[in-house]
């Protein structure tokens, strides 16, 4: 049996003290002073968010999407910016069924911020 996979969608802008990172489907958020170090904490945490849905059993509350300006922005800077897709194999401790263990992240830099 294949497990499920999600494709989830991260606006990454740069602020004063570095880049945050914005996880449109889970309205999840993350800052670091670098790109590669965002880009690691935003796939930590939302493993850590799936992870802790599937093992408490609450996957009504999983996703809770980013408000519709965080997605305006997103796409409109899709347009005009490259972004990329990255695959995770994601590690679990859990041995549940319906735990994905491929996520797609598929994130865009705003650079005008």
């Amino acid at each position: 049996m294949t497990q499920p996979q999600y494709q989830f969608h991260i606006l990454i802008k740069s602020t004063p003290r570095g880049f945050s990172a914005h996880c449109l489907e889970l309205d999840l958020c993350e800052e670091a002073p670098t790109m590669v170090e965002v880009n690691e904490q935003i796939k930590n945490v939302i493993i850590a968010h799936i992870t802790f849905a599937i093992e408490n059993d609450n996957l009504a509350y999983l996703f809770n999407p980013a408000p519709e300006i965080v997605w305006t922005e997103y796409f409109e800077s899709a347009a005009k910016a490259e972004h990329d897709v990255i695959k995770i194999t994601a590690k679990h401790p859990t041995k549940k069924a319906n735990l994905p263990t491929i996520l797609d992240l598929s994130s865009t830099f705003c650079a005008a911020a």
